[in-house]
C-alpha cells in the first residue's frame, strides 16, 4: 500500500465520466449541493437517535429479564445475537441492492418492524417470543442504517465526515439514553414498558418519511440522473489494495463492536454480580460510557478534518487500548473516568472509519454502510454470544478481563493507506480510463 503516486501531479487529471466534466466526481458521489442540508440531515440524525434508543432498550432490559424470567447469561447472549446478527447479514445486501435500484420509501418502512417488535417484546414471556421480537427490531435497524447513511452522504455536501459524525451522534445518544430509561422507567413498568416505544417508532416514521420524500425528489432531478452515468465506473488499477484496506477498516469496526457489546450488554451485570454494585449505579456507569461515546462522535469528524482520517483511526486505538486493559483493575471514580475516556476515544472515529471506507469504494454508499453497520456489528453479535458463553463457563469477571484486550486488534490501523493515497489511486484510474 505504499504511496508511489505524486498526488500534486494528479490535481488536474481529468476523469473519463461519460462526457460529464466533474473533476472530483469520484469523491462527491451523487452530491449536488456543497453545503450541509440541516433539515434533512437533522431528520435522519434524530431518526437514528430514536432507532438506536429502541434497539438499545433490549440490553438495558437484560438485568430485568435475568431476574423476572430467570434467563441465563447464554440466553441473554442469544437474544443479543438475534437482535443484530440476522439483520447484520442482510444489511450489505440491502445496501448493495439499493445502490443499483434506489428505494427512497424503504427507509420509513423500517419503523413498521419496530412497531411490531416492541409490542411483542412487551408481552413475550418465552425465549421464542422474545427472540422473534428482537429479530423484528433488528430487521428494522438493518433497513434503517444503509438507507440512513445514504441520505446523510447526499445531504452533507463536501463535508461527509462531519455529516456522518452528526448521524452517529444521533445513534450514540439514543444508545446512551437506554440505561437512563432502564433506571427511570423499567422499575416502574417492568417489561410492559417496551410498549411505550411504539410511540417512538411513530415519531421516527414521520421524520424518515420527510427525509425520504426529499431523497425521492433528489433522485428524480435531471442533474442527478446525469451524474449517475459517471459513478458506475469501477477502479481496477488498485483494486487489491483498496479491498485489503476495506477489510482492515471492517476489522477495526469489528474490534470496536466486540468491546462495545461487552460493555453495553454485560458491564452492568459485572458490576452487580462481581463487585456487588447497586443496579442504578451499574446502569449509570454504562450511561457514562455511552454518553461519552456520543460526545466523542461529535468531535470525530472535526478531528479527521484537522489531522486526517488515517491518523484519527490510529490515535483512537492507540489511546484506548491501554485504558481498556486497565479498566477491570479500577474502582470508584477512577472506573467512571476511564469508562468516559474510553467511550469518547473509541467511538469518536466510527464515523471517520465509515467516511474513510466511502473513500475506498466511492459511489457505493449502501454497500459500504451495509458492511460497516451490518457485518461489523453482526460480528459484534457473535462476540456477545461468545462473551455470554465465556461468562457462564468461567465467570463474568474473567469474561470482562478477556473483553478488555479486544481493542488491541485495532492497532492494525497503522497498515491503512493514507486517504490522500487512496484519492490519488482513484484519480490515476479515472485519468487512465
Amino acid at each position: 500500500m505504499k504511496d508511489t503516486i505524486n498526488t500534486a501531479s494528479l490535481d488536474t487529471v481529468p476523469m473519463n465520466t461519460g462526457g460529464i466534466n466533474e473533476e472530483h466526481l469520484v469523491h462527491e458521489s451523487y452530491q449536488v449541493q456543497q453545503t450541509i442540508l440541516i433539515p434533512i440531515l437533522g431528520s435522519v440524525a434524530i431518526g437514528h437517535l430514536l432507532n438506536d434508543t429502541m434497539q438499545a432498550v433490549l440490553p438495558a432490559m437484560f438485568p430485568l429479564l435475568h431476574e423476572t424470567l430467570h434467563l441465563t447469561y447464554t440466553e441473554l447472549g442469544v437474544l443479543a445475537f438475534a437482535n443484530s446478527f440476522l439483520a447484520s447479514l442482510i444489511q450489505p445486501f440491502i445496501g448493495t441492492y439499493t445502490d443499483k435500484y434506489p428505494k427512497p420509501r424503504l427507509l420509513p418502512s423500517a419503523m413498521v418492524f419496530f412497531l411490531i417488535g416492541m409490542t411483542m417484546l412487551a408481552f413475550s414471556t418465552t425465549m421464542v417470543g422474545l427472540t422473534i421480537a428482537v429479530l423484528l427490531c433488528g430487521i428494522g435497524s438493518a433497513i434503517f442504517h444503509p438507507e440512513g447513511s445514504r441520505i446523510v452522504a447526499l445531504s452533507s455536501g463536501n463535508r461527509v465526515a462531519i455529516g456522518q459524525s452528526w448521524f452517529q451522534i444521533g445513534g450514540n445518544t439514543g444508545q446512551a439514553l437506554a440505561p437512563l430509561i432502564a433506571i427511570a422507567l423499567l422499575p416502574l413498568t417492568g417489561q410492559r414498558g417496551a410498549l411505550l416505544f411504539t410511540a417512538v417508532a411513530f415519531v421516527a416514521l414521520a421524520l424518515l418519511w420527510y427525509a425520504s420524500s426529499w431523497h425521492k425528489a433528489h433522485l428524480e432531478s435531471p442533474h442527478n440522473k446525469a451524474r449517475q452515468q459517471g459513478i458506475a465506473l469501477t477502479t481496477h488499477l488498485h483494486r487489491k489494495q483498496l479491498y485489503i484496506a476495506f477489510g482492515l477498516v471492517i476489522m477495526l469496526a469489528f474490534a470496536r463492536s466486540w468491546y462495545f457489546v461487552g460493555i453495553t450488554n454485560y458491564y452492568a451485570l459485572y458490576q452487580i454480580k462481581a463487585l456487588g454494585a447497586e443496579y442504578k449505579y451499574a446502569q449509570m456507569l454504562v450511561f457514562v460510557f455511552m454518553a461519552a461515546a456520543a460526545v466523542g462522535t461529535l468531535f470525530g469528524g472535526k478531528l479527521s478534518e484537522l489531522v486526517g482520517m488515517k491518523r484519527s483511526l490510529m490515535m483512537s486505538m492507540m489511546i484506548a487500548s491501554p485504558l481498556t486493559i486497565a479498566l477491570p483493575y479500577t474502582s470508584g471514580l477512577t472506573t467512571a473516568i476511564l469508562l468516559g475516556i474510553v467511550g469518547f476515544v473509541l467511538l469518536a472515529t466510527f464515523s471517520v472509519g465509515l467516511s474513510y471506507a466511502m473513500e475506498l469504494l466511492p459511489g457505493q454508499v449502501g454497500k459500504v454502510s451495509g458492511f460497516m453497520f451490518g457485518v461489523a456489528f453482526g460480528m459484534g453479535a457473535l462476540g456477545s454470544l461468545g462473551l455470554g458463553k465465556l461468562a457462564d463457563a468461567t465467570s463474568i469477571s474473567f469474561m470482562m478481563t478477556v473483553c478488555s484486550i479486544i481493542p488491541l486488534a485495532g492497532l492494525a490501523a497503522i497498515f491503512l493507506p493514507h486517504e490522500n493515497t487512496v484519492r490519488a489511486w482513484h484519480k490515476a484510474e479515472y485519468g487512465r480510463a
